[in-house]
């Protein structure tokens, strides 16, 4: 049988923050290689507590002379009077993943205890597992599960980062940057001193990396094929189909959700982010009115009743809606040029300049992101002066942009290299 490992630099360890890091290529190399990473990755550990359970070497035996359904056979009966015994769950997974069965393969990963040694390593395989059946909300909650800090559970950076990495990755598909930034943090708490600057690029990578929405649609209707019940992925995939003009499919995708899902806050905003994408005005007022209530200090619903304020004619209107988004989300660019274009119209031109001059900070500064990381990838771990310099250049970006606690731990570097 022919073996496949997916190579990537995050399974051989480290972070890379240069091109390289390719986030679609990544969910695509974790869903298509998922069964046969699982064989290459097993290391089958027989003992528990240190003492050779013969049992469970006869089956492995078996298995090895390619007796795997009697040997399969075997380890059912051992969990069932074994639940808890984590080494039988793995060789059952390595035997389901052997056979193309990665529901089987999964489950019997999830059913090894917590508490067993290797859990973080099976929750690693579990959610490559999952993620190759489509179903991303059990990968997410399986690597969600490997990421987190635990003190009495043993740390391997391959199967840390890995996760993290598929993490991110499903994130920046599903448009999730804030959870992507709490995973960050998690595996910076982790990771060595050296990994930090590389970690904190990641993190910036994170806030501006788009995967092209014909990419996005490609993955996300599998996703939601896989599991209707995926709202992250639903939502996302809407948005990615009204950013390819199909507006009847993207309609369709979200209006399903919202009549199963009429709580979901989340589902409503993104309707009216995508009217007000289309410049449909008439459909934006028809979906502000229609919004559940606690909604109008979203920062975007609010903007966007200076939307059609400003459509309608009612500038006055329009400027203080746009001030009041701004108000709630300061560095939010679109609404700085907004305001700049209403103030201008009303003849406050001193006024229209300061906005029409932060808009175009930001937007220069997030611009300025990719090289800024490419030079940090060449720069790997040297300190110095150069390092100070660069640091000190990524922190007034972060700070430009309004990521602050990123800044905050640029000037940590800066102040560090000397």
């Amino acid at each position: 049988m022919s073996q496949v490992v997916i190579e990537t630099r995050e399974r051989r360890g480290g972070w890379g923050v240069g091109r390289g890091a390719d986030w679609g290529r990544w969910v695509r190399a974790a869903m298509y290689g998922a069964a046969l990473v699982l064989l290459g990755l097993g290391i089958w550990r027989l003992a528990a507590d240190g003492e050779a359970v013969p049992e469970l070497a006869r089956l492995e035996a078996l298995a090895n002379r390619g007796e795997a359904e009697e040997a399969e056979r075997g380890l059912l009966k051992v969990v069932a009077r074994s639940p808890r015994y984590g080494d039988a769950w793995r060789l059952l997974a390595r035997l389901r993943a052997r056979r193309g069965d990665l529901r089987g393969c999964a489950e019997a990963l999830a059913a090894m205890p917590e508490w067993w040694p290797d859990k973080r390593e099976a929750w690693f395989l579990e959610g490559q597992a999952w993620l190759g059946l489509n179903q991303a909300r059990r990968a997410e909650a399986a690597w969600r599960a490997c990421v987190e800090d635990d003190p009495h559970r043993p740390l391997v950076p391959e199967y840390l980062n890995g996760a993290a990495k598929g993490l991110i990755a499903l994130y920046i598909v599903q448009e999730r940057v804030s959870e992507a930034h709490a995973v960050m943090e998690q595996v910076q708490i982790q990771s060595a001193p050296e990994e930090r600057a590389a970690i904190l690029g990641t993190r910036m990578r994170a806030e501006t990396d788009r995967i092209e929405p014909r990419e996005a649609v490609e993955i996300l209707s599998r996703y939601v094929a896989a599991d209707p019940e995926d709202g992250a992925s639903r939502r996302a995939l809407a948005r990615a189909l009204n950013t390819l003009r199909r507006y009847d499919e993207a309609d369709a995708v979200l209006e399903e959700w919202l009549r199963r899902h009429p709580e979901d806050r989340e589902g409503w905003v993104t309707r009216v982010r995508m009217l007000d994408e289309r410049s449909d005005f008439e459909g934006l007022e028809r979906a502000i009115a229609a919004l559940p209530a606690g909604l109008d200090v979203d920062p975007f619903v609010v903007q966007a009743r200076g939307v059609i304020a400003e459509s309608r004619g009612d500038l006055e209107a329009a400027e203080a809606a746009f001030r009041r988004a701004l108000e709630l989300a300061p560095f939010d660019p679109q609404a700085h040029f907004r305001q700049a274009r209403v103030l201008r119209r009303l003849g406050r031109g001193d006024e229209a300049a300061a906005e029409q001059a932060a808009y175009q900070a930001i937007r220069s500064a997030r611009e300025a992101v990719p090289g800024a990381i490419n030079e940090l990838a060449t720069l790997g771990t040297r300190g110095g002066p150069e390092a100070k310099a660069l640091y000190g250049r990524l922190a007034r970006i972060c700070e430009t942009v309004g990521w602050l606690d990123l800044a905050r731990a640029w000037r940590g570097m800066e102040a560090s290299a000397g």
